[in-house]
């Protein structure tokens, strides 16, 4: 199902909008519609949607407003009564550019040019997965103490550390538990999106960090969310990546 929202500030012109997408594609659903810049920017900011129709002028300014102060990165097909803004109805993933009055092969063309840009979008998507698939992250390991075995969910890690020549695992729950395996294999195992290794001694689930501060020579000092007898600290060599990995997570 292609969700809609469109952008319109006449009623009439709307009201036909609404019946001529009805008619061409009635499997299309429009979720809302908006005819002034705030109303446009808080839909748009906030619906889950596919597809935008849009006037350039809106009763308050023109859409291209809208689309400074928050890039839907979604297909748009411009509607206007005027060619002046043609070239820069493309700077905002405009996909076509409807001149008023519109007619049912014109919409029509406008939306067989999104779907085939759908599909088109759905193969590439589909064969960047083929030739580059998602990694397969490691989501448990296994703690062994004597004949006891433990099985872990590395959702469940905290921090992973060395100390005096073993790895420990520590967990949420404040229990630590020891694995046979090196720090550096189970970093190459965890999500990067969610483990970074912060020194030669630790790894940090992103999840823990509480908050942080500037410790001595340009390093940073971690307070986690679960208590831990040593300080937690990201070397002077990792400070620049950590800051750049746990800003854009």
């Amino acid at each position: 199902m292609i969700k809609v929202i469109i952008l319109e500030d006449e009623p009439a012109a709307l009201q036909r909008l609404k019946r001529m997408l009805k008619d061409i594609r009635p499997e299309y659903t429009i979720i809302g519609s908006a005819d002034n810049i705030a109303d446009a920017h808080n839909l748009v900011k906030d619906a889950d949607f596919d597809l935008i129709l849009s006037d350039i002028e809106l009763s308050d300014g023109t859409c291209f407003e809208v689309f400074e102060k928050k890039d839907p990165e979604k297909p748009i097909i411009f509607i206007t009564a005027y060619n002046d803004y043609a070239i820069k109805a493309f700077d905002f993933n405009g996909i076509h550019y409807l001149l008023k009055p519109i007619n049912y092969e014109a919409l029509t063309q406008a939306l067989v040019k999104f779907e085939k840009n759908q599909i088109n979008l759905s193969n590439l998507n589909a064969l960047k997965e083929e030739i580059n698939p998602s990694p397969d992250y490691q989501k448990r390991i296994i703690s062994k103490v004597g004949n006891k075995l433990k099985v872990i969910e590395t959702k469940d890690i905290f921090l992973v550390y060395t100390d005096t020549g073993m790895v420990y695992v520590k967990t949420f729950d404040n229990t630590k538990h020891i694995i046979d395996e090196t720090l550096e294999n189970l970093y190459h195992k965890l999500n990067p999106d969610l483990y970074f290794r912060i020194n030669r001694q630790m790894i940090i689930n992103i999840n823990a960090v509480e908050s942080m501060h500037t410790y001595s020579s340009s390093r940073l000092k971690i307070k986690p969310k679960v208590p831990h007898d040593n300080n937690i600290v990201v070397s002077k060599e990792k400070t620049a990546d950590f800051k750049k990995w746990i800003s854009s997570r």
